[in-house]
């Protein structure tokens, strides 16, 4: 079953959108062309206080090797801060790009 992590951390708000969407393009190489991952989704809350992800693995072992200490590292490195993370099961799915609904 495929598994969501929801990452947060604080941002730094002298940052403006384009300064953190430029620190979220550094990191892209990491993760495209990862099979272990479906997808992700880069986030900044409206207020710019907050980044994160939403992640969606093939399956927690997926999630495991890709949020290892290495990567706690990165953000910690990059925002000053460790990420906070949740890991949801995700057993139904509905794409409306492909019009279909997808059960696990």
């Amino acid at each position: 079953m495929p598994v969501v992590a929801l990452v947060r951390f604080p941002v730094d708000t002298s940052l403006d959108a384009e300064d953190l969407k430029q620190k979220f393009l550094a990191s892209t190489e990491r993760y495209a062309g990862d099979a272990g991952i479906m997808r992700k989704h880069y986030l900044v809350s409206r207020d710019r206080k907050s980044g994160g992800a939403v992640y969606v693995f093939v399956d927690q072992a997926a999630a495991d090797r890709v949020h290892d200490t290495a990567w706690v590292a990165q953000i910690r490195d990059r925002y000053g801060v460790d990420p906070e993370v949740e890991y949801l099961d995700n057993p139904v799915v509905v794409d409306n790009e492909k019009g279909e609904v997808l059960t696990y």
